[in-house]
């Protein structure tokens, strides 16, 4: 997991593993096994989106470079 997260670009951290774990235990559920490699475009797009929504709920004046 911590590879397909590094090449994917995602910074390494607990909150990243889980959604990669989550994505492969839900492929698991309906009998597909899932790799890595084959989810890490989907949690990287999800973390993005719920940075987006942070940044939106907090409002622009809030958020510091």
């Amino acid at each position: 997991m911590v590879s397909a997260i590094e090449s994917s670009g995602i910074p390494r951290s607990t909150y990243a593993i889980k959604k990669m774990a989550s994505y492969m235990m839900d492929g698991a559920r309906e009998g597909v096994m899932l790799e890595p490699e084959d989810v890490v475009e989907l949690v990287k797009a999800e973390i993005q989106e719920d940075l987006k929504q942070l940044i939106s709920a907090l409002g622009e004046d809030k958020v510091e470079n």
